[in-house]
């Protein structure tokens, strides 16, 4: 399918403009976390990318909420909330379940689980398959029955920021299980800033909401946008000091394939497990966050090793690696094998 667009925004530029210098609408300072090099850049150069959609999916953006959102913001940073209406929480919900899904970050993630099924697919059909995704999410509708909007700030004096992946979902009931990260779950938090001084927040939550519970997220916003970023940090300011901070000290960087492969292979490496293990891992936890990856990898190797048979200590002829553990049997008539290469055990 041919596209007569040439540069598609995985973040509206309107929704940018809100993080403008002073006096300098339009214009924004840009963070890149791998150099920590920040830049003034317009909102028409940042978050694109050459032929990234169709041009079916900038008239579906166009029709749900692009033309609409601006005005909705307007009101809430204007403390009018009292003022949306079921047309303006509707245009809210789909701009904010549309930026979970169109960012880049998705696309890569969609590559990742590809590349390690063994399955070859080009770049259109990854394109397909990303616009796919998006079309058929109907993740608005939950957001719509959940019974109210919060608006919050930031940490005092300190201003609010946004990145390439502006909407967060963070769940608070359950944070070391990513799997709850769903505006679906009871508990999740879905956060996006819309200016330096606002953030909104949908609170899937089916109890009655305490403060205390909120405290934590409504206090620093700034860490979870820091914190699930691709690449990229826009503010208003260019004093990014507590932020890189915090990059360096968390060692927050873009979540690449190849990172998530080595943590994965690192964690396992604690382990009598053959190293290729961790590729397996991978198509089970590869497209996460890296809020718990490591903590549930290491619960499922620790289950898995309570299965592992144990016999009596052997030396591998192979490898020559003693151990008291094999892997399981695929078959009974087989002899058991070595937990490190592979090779037969003569009993």
């Amino acid at each position: 399918m041919s596209s007569s667009q040439i540069r598609f925004h995985y973040v509206q530029r309107a929704y940018l403009k809100n993080f403008s210098i002073a006096g300098r609408e339009g214009e924004v300072f840009e963070l890149n976390k791998e150099t920590l090099t920040s830049k003034k850049k317009g909102v028409n150069e940042i978050a694109w990318e050459e032929f990234f959609y169709h041009d079916s999916m900038e008239d579906l953006f166009n029709k749900e909420f692009e033309s609409k959102a601006p005005k909705v913001f307007r009101k809430i940073i204007e403390r009018r909330i009292e003022e949306l209406n079921k047309t303006d929480f509707e245009v809210l919900a789909k701009f904010v379940t549309y930026h979970v899904l169109r960012v880049k970050k998705v696309r890569l993630q969609i590559k990742a689980e590809l590349e390690l099924s063994g399955k070859q697919y080009s770049d259109e059909n990854m394109k397909n398959l990303h616009d796919s995704t998006i079309r058929v999410s109907e993740d608005y509708k939950q957001l719509m029955k959940l019974p109210r909007l919060f608006l919050g700030r930031g940490e005092e004096g300190l201003k609010l920021v946004t990145s390439d992946v502006p909407v967060v979902i963070y769940n608070f009931k359950t944070p070391n299980d990513p799997k709850s990260y769903s505006c679906y779950s009871n508990g999740s938090i879905i956060m996006l800033p819309i200016d330096p001084n606002n953030v909104i927040l949908y609170i899937n939550y089916q109890e009655n909401i305490k403060l205390k519970d909120l405290r934590d997220v409504l206090s620093h916003p700034n860490y979870y946008q820091i914190f699930e970023s691709d690449k990229y940090i826009y503010s208003n300011m260019d004093d990014f000091s507590l932020i890189k901070s915090f990059i360096q000290t968390h060692e927050l960087g873009s979540w690449t394939l190849e990172d998530r492969k080595a943590g994965i292979e690192r964690i396992c490496s604690s382990y009598p497990i053959k190293p290729d293990f961790g590729v397996d891992l991978y198509k089970k936890w590869g497209n996460r966050t890296r809020y718990s990856i490591f903590e549930e990898i290491t619960e499922f190797t620790k289950n898995i090793l309570v299965k592992i048979p144990k016999r009596e200590l052997y030396t591998c002829y192979r490898c020559q690696k003693i151990s008291d553990i094999c892997l399981p049997k695929q078959h009974p008539e087989l002899l058991d094998r070595c937990i490190e290469c592979g090779e037969p055990i003569p009993d």
